[in-house]
């Protein structure tokens, strides 16, 4: 999934680079942090207290991917009851930036009956998550 931020790719870039911002934007995530110290690379950890079909679960992430023009980044869930992979993509555009998001859920033995529920649940919270970012980066001074 993609959306159009009419936003420098620094601006963009910053504000989702700041862990900090993400109970702002993301509508599951209550409180996230990052474990690790100095500058987003291979191997940051970051801890999340999501709320995710009524439950509150905590997960640590671990940055898999990095790339050194921060145009791009992958992390994975390291603990926690679902094994997830998402993925973040930055591209500048005539005008602002492009945001791409990507989320691959292993729904294993704990959600096996309610799969495509969850599939669509999360996909409804990423359509509102970008709505959300895109209202808050556009309209920020």
């Amino acid at each position: 999934m993609s959306i159009d931020i009419k936003r420098s790719f620094e601006d963009v870039h910053d504000f989702l680079d700041d862990s900090d911002n993400d109970p702002l934007w993301q509508t599951s995530v209550v409180e996230s942090r990052r474990d690790s110290g100095g500058a987003i690379q291979v191997g940051t950890v970051y801890h999340v207290k999501a709320k995710f079909l009524g439950r509150l679960w905590e997960q640590d992430w671990q940055v898999i991917e990095h790339d050194a023009d921060e145009h791009h980044w992958k992390a994975k869930t390291t603990s926690g009851p679902l094994q997830m992979t998402a993925e973040l993509r930055y591209s500048e555009i005539d005008g602002g930036t492009r945001v791409t998001r990507s989320l691959e859920v292993d729904v294993g033995h704990f959600f096996k009956l309610a799969g495509p529920v969850v599939e669509r649940t999360i996909q409804r919270e990423f359509n509102t998550d970008f709505e959300i970012l895109k209202d808050i980066l556009e309209n920020q001074e």
